[in-house]
């Protein structure tokens, strides 16, 4: 009898929980501009996190990357790198995910340069 009571709740909370872990799965999935800015804060961190005591005595010491250390100028390298990756990473995808399309020029009325132009060269 009491089993009938709960099974209810267990079902509830197992629907919740596979929702729950429906919505985290969504949420793994970076657009092109979230993906910069975690690259862009990755090493360096946040204003909030960087006014921490332990953020201030790691500024000065630098324990906590070895051996090149965790000082502010080595984790803004750190971030450059990482957002240059995803960069060239990004421009790759671009560039490999359909085929070249090749189009004729347009019709133009100009078709000399400036550059060819005598009078241009020879001004008076």
């Amino acid at each position: 009898m009491k089993f009938t009571k709960l099974m209810p709740i267990l079902v509830a909370s197992l629907a919740v929980g596979l929702l729950d872990q429906g919505a985290m799965a969504q949420s793994e999935r970076f657009t092109t501009s979230e993906a910069f800015n975690e690259a862009f804060s990755h090493n360096y961190g946040s204003a909030p996190y960087n006014t921490t005591i332990w953020r201030q005595f790691n500024v000065i010491f630098g324990v906590t990357s070895f051996p090149e250390g965790s000082y502010p100028e080595t984790e803004i390298v750190r971030d450059a790198e990482k957002i240059h990756e995803l960069y060239e990473e990004i421009m790759h995808e671009q560039v490999s995910s359909d085929p070249i399309i090749r189009t004729r020029d347009l019709n133009n009325p100009y078709n000399s340069s400036l550059g060819s132009n005598p009078e241009y060269l020879n001004p008076r």
